[in-house]
């Protein structure tokens, strides 16, 4: 246990360094709340004021996800280190087969405890589970982990096969992916699907741009020149975007599957951008570590939010009390933190892979 927690204390340290970016991971932690929400806010928010643009917000967390994944993963796939790229898939796939199980485990013991409140799950929402990361019944928010471990593979194939050209083979990737979703082709080639196939085949190719675009951003070093721009030149575009993009309809909607087209990407780009260049670092670095710690275990949050979320409105509707409220959501986050910290604290490091 001791190697352990000093091992962690290192790289908690190495975390505050100078060259880490404290507010990509403010950004990661503010997105993992609208995750919460998208999934257990059930107030019909107007576009108005700060609450509206909490509603806008919501339908851009896992574009950001993404872009900020291969942001950050670039130099491990670049590398061509096989050590580094198992891991890199290890890390992964820990999160994407365990928690199906735990939540299939709980799920059956409380219904065979307790029967009435609609958590049994046979075999089959398993199966699709485990396949797809989707399924109504169990942990539907991990076909997201299935978009990343695919496309985190495929990128190792390209740069591997495509050693010398690999970006003009992605960009030709990111290209095909927009002409598949504004053709219409995509809505048309899994829209008949079952609902456990539809989503995750679905959303493959409009997670492909954003993957592309934050490999891209790091690839070229992008943030390091725009750093010239004097005046908060940066912050003023990024923040211009985002207002445009939700004030105006500047871009073509596509019918897919909620992450499609340009909206979206610009969004979340912006996003990143303005996280990115806002001054965090400069603050003190007691302050930063206490943000630090703040913002870790988005992985804990988004894998067991919807266990504990759906456990709690069965608690709290027995009490003609809603979940639903936004200070329901903070409730969520806030336990789903919790045991996150304790399972952190759990002398097994797939345990702590699980939330961190």
């Amino acid at each position: 246990m001791g190697e352990i927690e000093y091992k962690r204390n290192i790289e908690r340290g190495a975390a505050l360094k100078s060259e880490y970016n404290i507010g990509l991971s403010i950004l990661r932690a503010f997105m993992c709340f609208q995750v919460v929400l998208c999934h257990f806010w059930k107030a019909n928010v107007p576009y108005i004021g700060w609450k509206g643009w909490l509603r806008f917000f919501r339908g851009y967390a896992v574009p950001v996800f993404m872009l900020l994944s291969f942001f950050l993963t670039e130099k491990v796939l670049v590398s061509h280190d096989k050590g580094r790229i198992i891991k890199r898939l290890h890390r992964l796939l820990v999160p994407y087969f365990c928690w199906p199980f735990i939540y299939w485990i709980l799920y059956n013991i409380l219904d065979w405890w307790k029967r009435g409140y609609g958590l049994e799950c046979g075999i089959p929402e398993l199966f699709w589970q485990l396949l797809m990361g989707h399924s109504v019944q169990l942990n539907g928010v991990m076909w997201y982990q299935f978009e990343i471990i695919i496309l985190t593979v495929l990128f190792v194939i390209i740069l591997y096969i495509f050693r010398e050209r690999y970006m003009s083979v992605l960009c030709i990737c990111m290209m095909a992916a927009w002409l598949f979703q504004y053709s219409g082709w995509n809505k048309r080639l899994f829209g008949g699907l079952r609902f456990e196939l539809t989503y995750p085949l679905g959303r493959f190719s409009e997670m492909v741009p954003y993957a592309v675009c934050g490999f891209a951003i790091a690839h070229y070093e992008v943030y390091k020149k725009l750093k010239n721009i004097p005046g908060g030149g940066i912050l003023i575009i990024s923040l211009s975007v985002i207002y445009i993009v939700r004030y105006y309809p500047v871009f073509v909607e596509v019918d897919g599957y909620g992450y499609g087209g340009f909206k979206g990407f610009f969004v979340a780009i912006s996003l990143m951008t303005l996280f990115y260049f806002l001054p965090f670092n400069q603050l003190p670095k007691k302050v930063l570590s206490i943000i630090n710690g703040l913002t870790r275990f988005t992985m804990g949050v988004y894998g067991m939010h919807m266990l504990i979320g759906r456990l709690l409105n069965i608690i709290f509707t027995k009490f003609d009390i809603a979940i639903g409220s936004l200070k329901g959501c903070v409730f969520i986050y806030i336990l789903c933190y919790f045991v996150s910290f304790v399972l952190s604290r759990m002398p097994s490091r797939t345990i702590q892979q699980l939330v961190e």
